[in-house]
């Protein structure tokens, strides 16, 4: 189990580690995937240019992304290996956002304010 406390308007945030590297995420159940920008990509030694290009829709506008695999994405003690992400060209977002394709790999539940992730087994 890994408790997330909520910040300022609920949005829950967490240091995670993304390919062995600490940076603070997100939790985002409306992302289809880990989400992160070009910039941020770099900071972690991702070389998203290897990935499959394609537009897609922000909240702000279609933009060009890059779909990659991480190697691993971990909250807490949940690691997970082989995960989809896209990173999109631009410096937004300026967090990474934890989508889908990390937490449909994890039981979420509130406790008060506390978000609980667990691993699915």
């Amino acid at each position: 189990i890994h408790n997330i406390d909520p910040a300022a308007l609920g949005m829950y945030f967490v240091d995670g580690k993304i390919t062995g590297e600490t940076t603070r995420v997100l939790v985002e159940t409306g992302a289809t995937y880990v989400t992160l920008s070009g910039n941020k990509a770099r900071q972690l030694g991702i070389d998203f240019r290897k990935g499959s290009p394609s537009q897609v829709q922000t909240a702000a506008a279609v933009v060009t992304a890059w779909t990659v695999k991480l190697d691993s994405v971990s909250v807490g003690g949940i690691r997970m290996s082989n995960i989809d992400a896209n990173v999109i060209a631009v410096d937004q977002p300026f967090d990474v956002l934890l989508g889908k394709s990390f937490l449909q790999h994890t039981r979420m539940q509130k406790a008060g304010a506390v978000l609980e992730l667990n691993k699915r087994f």
